[in-house]
């Protein structure tokens, strides 16, 4: 049964420290679970260039982007 993974709390590729920990975390996914569907949620989906689906880190889905 292929899984379907969603890997929270993705910062940002444009940071080399949060790519790496990215790259290092699909790695060991695709190791320990081949065929699993990885979906990113990410709180800058616009600069992934990768080839997983990404969302838009999910607290932007309800929060306010600014407070009044």
């Amino acid at each position: 049964m292929d899984e379907k993974i969603v890997l929270v709390n993705v910062h940002s590729v444009t940071n080399a420290g949060d790519e790496a920990l990215l790259i290092s975390a699909l790695q060991q996914l695709e190791s320990n679970f081949p065929g699993s569907q990885v979906l990113l949620s990410m709180n800058d989906p616009q600069n992934y260039r990768g080839n997983r689906v990404v969302w838009s880190f999910i607290p932007a889905w309800v929060l306010p982007l600014s407070s009044p």
